[in-house]
């Protein structure tokens, strides 16, 4: 069986991406890009799926820091449309958060909701990982800015669906392997 490396924790956009590109191979939760990336180096994974821009909050910072270092090859990329869900623990609502958690790019991608309801943004590793620190900790005051499919995961109670501030948010992921392989072109293709 395939494997791909992806950032984040399970629910996570990248592992969303995975799971519709390859929808055969299984997901490898990794820490950092850095980490997804020296995977796919060192034979652990195939290949790795890694967000590089989205079209509301532009481009993801580090990946542009670690692209001119990696010796792997793109091999396609794919446009993963953003849905991001408000959510909390089943004893938490609006009249108790406060501070809700997420990954910079999706408090980026949902600022204006955020300032509309006075909630204050707390920046955090990934989408997911806040999602499942939310469930963990069982605080009332806080909440996390994720996918649908991490509150399915960590028992999430969903607020609010289609938080973000715009209706077309869509990242781009590319998809890096450790071989030259030409991709077959699409009609929505940047790379």
């Amino acid at each position: 069986m395939m494997k791909i490396s992806f950032q984040g924790a399970n629910g996570a956009y990248s592992h969303m991406s995975c799971l519709a590109v390859y929808p055969d191979a299984e997901p490898i939760p990794c820490i950092s890009f850095e980490e997804a990336l020296n995977k796919v180096a060192s034979g652990e994974t195939d290949i790795a799926m890694i967000p590089l821009e989205n079209s509301s909050a532009g481009r993801v910072a580090d990946m542009h820091w670690l692209l001119p270092n990696t010796s792997l090859h793109i091999i396609g990329e794919y446009f993963h449309p953003v849905h991001h869900c408000l959510m909390c623990n089943t004893n938490a609502d609006f009249n108790t958060i406060k501070n809700v958690y997420s990954h910079p790019q999706a408090l980026a991608q949902c600022k204006k909701h955020l300032k509309e309801k006075g909630l204050i943004p707390c920046a955090y590793n990934d989408t997911a990982a806040a999602a499942q620190m939310i469930s963990i900790e069982g605080d009332v005051t806080s909440a996390a800015l994720a996918s649908k499919l991490a509150a399915e995961i960590y028992g999430l109670k969903i607020l609010e669906e289609d938080f973000q501030d715009f209706s077309h948010n869509t990242t781009r992921f590319l998809i890096f392997s450790k071989n030259e392989i030409t991709p077959e072109r699409s009609e929505r293709c940047i790379t």
